[in-house]
């Protein structure tokens, strides 16, 4: 008898400690979006005459840069293509709680003037409101359980943050 339990539980421990997965950075196996902060890269296409496009992103004075570099098949140097600058966001958002159930509360940290939209996993605008002051209540009853996106849309600055409806 002893035997036989301790086979059973070195095979359950066994299964259970094979049913775990390790997700690295990177990975695509069952990925989620934690933070987009506001920051959304766009994938452009650029294809030289006769190279391939590389390139970095350089933080200077609160701004990010993408210098693409031009290199021929042999993978020489050619020269260098500065594409501008994004501004990144200096609006602070605080929102709570998350998650929530029936509503939520936004708190900026600035006076501005822009919309507030909540999307769902699709990108289809739930809601959709002008900024009128500092601290936002969103009712959320109307909404079901789920994961959305609180899209805060400025002159100057854009912040995206992840919401959970839970009820």
């Amino acid at each position: 008898m002893k035997r036989f339990l301790s086979i059973v539980i070195f095979l359950l421990s066994t299964a259970i400690i094979f049913a775990q997965a390790n997700v690295r950075s990177g990975s695509t196996t069952n990925p989620e979006i934690e933070n987009l902060g506001g920051f959304k890269p766009d994938i452009t296409t650029f294809t030289p005459d006769n190279g391939n496009v590389g390139g970095a992103l350089n933080n200077t004075e609160n701004t990010v840069s993408e210098p693409l570099q031009i290199e021929n098949n042999s993978g020489d140097a050619r020269g260098n293509f500065e594409s501008g600058s994004i501004e990144l966001t200096n609006l602070i958002v605080n929102i709570y709680p998350n998650p929530a159930s029936d509503y939520i509360l936004i708190e900026l940290d600035q006076k501005c003037i822009g919309n507030i939209s909540i999307l769902n996993l699709v990108g289809n605008v739930i809601v959709n409101m002008e900024i009128n002051s500092l601290n936002i209540r969103i009712d959320l009853t109307g909404l079901p359980e789920g994961i959305y996106f609180l899209d805060i849309q400025t002159d100057t600055d854009r912040v995206v943050k992840k919401i959970k409806i839970q009820k």
